[in-house]
């Protein structure tokens, strides 16, 4: 006969077994994707297509963020060095942050697939001092002795990493793109860094010669900003007068003052035309809104690092690529308000409303009376003058030279006509009193 205890004994073994083989579930190495440390990253690796930096320095407490960007599950693991890290499989678009407390270095491969060369990195923490740095001359201050003789900068997700970066006089600085846009590194004047536009994969070298501190951007991404230091062999930092982003030499604005007032008598004096300045700043339009007169010019100077354009919203006039220190003009003919934008950088917008213009007042002096019309239409001809042997003008020449002719005239036949009637009233009285 069974005892009756045994089959719950075996229930019992069985639930056992059940909850073991669960933790083993819960306990298993891919959990470890979630437990992802937050905070701001120090340091970003991405993976597409490989890795975006196969040889990362960071200092002790950095955070080194790894994104999948590639279109399937990856696993970053290491298992060599100070401790060990294990992202957990990580699907495309997400990411796993672990900070890296310990020097020493870090080894790392895909867990899915270890024999990818492309997906093997290492990671050197160094002393504390500044992200993506060697030692702590490389991110402070110091000398050429302490900074390194040369240096990189990877591009992706939209940062330079890293973003603050020192070298010797001398040395060079190498820009990747390991991003899927394109992008670029530049600055401006001398010593500037012009990387024209980067591909995805291409790469940049600048050398640096001369002491100082050297700030650039991506001209199409104007939230991506980095800094470079190039430290002196002898001696100290930069001066601390040296600008972070050397400025292009702006051109002299037009003058903006009214126009003079018009002249007298002087095209019905309109008021002349004239030229409002505005300025392209890194990323922004200064003078908006602009309100000037029709017949008026604008003129924008690009002032800042980055080449802008300057563009009608509704294509009516376009500057095309404006590079730092070029400018553009623009007349306003029509009354009304012109939006334009950046097509580079379609967030910098400004409008210009243009007025009608005022016209002068009348000229104070009138014009000459014109001479009264004779008949027929013709202009009055200058009375002639009969030449006499006598040195005495004639009565009606000394009319006509006192400027009185007409009136001269009148006077003389009222004098002829009173001395015709005298006679005839003579001549009547002799008749009566002939003899009959």
């Amino acid at each position: 006969m069974r005892s009756p205890s045994l089959p719950l004994s075996r229930r019992l073994l069985s639930g056992f077994a059940a909850l073991f083989l669960l933790s083993a579930v819960v306990a298993a190495p891919t959990a470890a994707a979630h437990d992802s440390v937050g905070g701001t990253a120090d340091v970003t690796i991405t993976i597409r297509s490989g890795l975006s930096d196969r040889d990362v320095r960071a200092s002790v407490g950095d955070v080194v963020r790894f994104v999948n960007r590639d279109d399937e599950r990856h696993r970053m693991r290491s298992r060599s060095g100070p401790a060990e890290f294990d992202t957990g499989n990580l699907e495309p678009g997400e990411a796993f942050q672990v900070r890296l407390s310990v020097a020493g270095t870090y080894a790392f491969a895909d867990e899915r697939d270890r024999d990818a060369v492309a997906y093997r990195g290492r990671i050197l923490v160094g002393g504390s001092g500044g992200s993506g740095s060697s030692d702590a001359g490389a991110a402070g201050g110091g000398t050429a002795g302490t900074a390194p003789a040369s240096a990189s900068v990877t591009i992706g997700d939209r940062v330079f990493q890293p973003a603050a970066i020192t070298v010797a006089a001398g040395g060079s600085v190498t820009f990747r793109n390991a991003d899927g846009d394109t992008h670029t590194a530049t600055s401006a004047g001398s010593g500037g860094i012009d990387s024209g536009s980067l591909d995805p994969g291409a790469t940049y070298e600048k050398r640096f010669t001369t002491a100082g501190t050297f700030a650039f951007l991506c001209v199409f991404h104007s939230d991506m900003r980095g800094e470079i230091r190039v430290v002196a062999a002898a001696a100290a930092a930069p001066p601390a007068s040296s600008p972070a982003v050397p400025q292009v030499p702006q051109a002299t604005p037009s003058p903006t003052t009214s126009p003079a007032p018009a002249i007298p008598g002087d095209a019905g004096g309109e008021p002349a035309p004239t030229v409002a300045p505005v300025r392209i700043v890194d990323f922004a339009f200064d003078a908006d809104p602009l309100e000037i007169a029709a017949g008026d010019s604008v003129e924008w100077t690009n002032t800042g690092v980055a080449p802008h354009t300057v563009t009608a919203s509704d294509g009516t006039f376009d500057s095309e690529m404006l590079d730092p220190g070029a400018t553009f003009q623009q007349t306003f003919e029509t009354p009304g308000t012109y939006a334009y934008l950046c097509a580079i950088h379609p967030e910098m917008q400004g409008s210009i409303k243009v007025v009608a213009a005022t016209t002068g007042t009348a000229p104070s002096v009138a014009p000459a009376a014109p001479a009264a019309p004779v008949s027929g239409g013709g202009a009055a001809p200058e009375p002639s003058v009969t030449p006499t042997t006598d040195a005495a003008p004639t009565a009606a020449n000394a009319a006509a030279s006192t400027g009185v002719g007409g009136l001269g005239g009148i006077v003389l036949a009222v004098t002829f006509v009173s001395v015709a009637v005298a006679l005839f009233a003579a001549a009547i009285r002799g008749t009566n009193r002939a003899p009959g």
